[in-house]
């Protein structure tokens, strides 16, 4: 016996991922679950506890992980086993996202019967949980950090190359604009890797800063930036 609902998600896979490996704050999405562990970390074979709103705790274990595409959970009852499928599939710039629960054994029949209209009804309620919470966090990210790249640009824009970088104002403003467009567009960054390099300490951002004049708001900046990129990755 099988149950399955889908949802479209307004945001990348890898970022809807990260939610799903934080398996403490599944219930910040999921109404359904009171709490939930995990021993160590989010990997093939670990293990943990489930305690739904409804029913006794259970114990449950990861038996496939595709980063960041898809991951299965397995319960066992008596007799029975429950497999929880949750799977994303990129459609452009959002991702369908699939979760689907199995009944399988010798009492497969009767808990799917027992427990199986529930489990139908609360699927699309996750998958809405999930959806709001995901969305939400990108909102505010994306205005939090278009604020902030959109000041970068500015100072930018009355500032000289510096002799302690190798990259130019005008690279660093390309690369700025690049990211602007791409959030303006998709609510995302364009390259996130290159810009928290950009941002770090004592890389090409501070030292042009310094050498024109804005230093302190430089690091009031890429304090703002990493607390802003914390967001979608924390």
């Amino acid at each position: 016996m099988k149950f399955e609902e889908k949802i479209t998600i307004n945001a990348p896979a890898e970022n809807i991922f990260q939610y799903y490996e934080s398996v403490s704050e599944w219930h910040l999405w999921d109404t359904e679950i009171q709490s939930a562990s995990l021993e160590g970390d989010f990997q093939l074979g670990a293990t943990g506890k489930l305690k739904p709103q409804k029913g006794p705790e259970a114990k449950i274990a990861i038996t496939e992980i595709t980063k960041p595409t898809s991951f299965t959970v397995v319960s066992k009852l008596p007799l029975c086993v429950m497999t929880f499928e949750h799977h994303l599939a990129p459609k452009g710039n959002a991702t369908e996202v699939t979760h689907a629960v199995t009944f399988t054994g010798l009492t497969a029949f009767l808990f799917g019967r027992l427990i199986g209209s529930g489990i139908k009804k609360g699927l699309p309620v996750t998958l809405a949980g999930l959806k709001a919470f995901v969305e939400s966090k990108n909102n505010e990210f994306s205005e939090k950090m278009l604020h902030i790249l959109t000041q970068v640009l500015a100072l930018l824009s009355t500032s000289e190359d510096s002799a302690y970088t190798h990259t130019t104002v005008a690279e660093l403003k390309e690369i700025l604009s690049k990211n602007i467009e791409h959030l303006k567009n998709t609510g995302y960054l364009h390259d996130s890797a290159t810009l928290w390099t950009l941002f770090a300490p004592t890389c090409a951002l501070q030292e042009t800063s310094m050498d024109n004049g804005w230093g302190e708001q430089y690091v009031y900046l890429a304090e703002q930036f990493d607390n802003t990129l914390a967001l979608v990755s924390e």
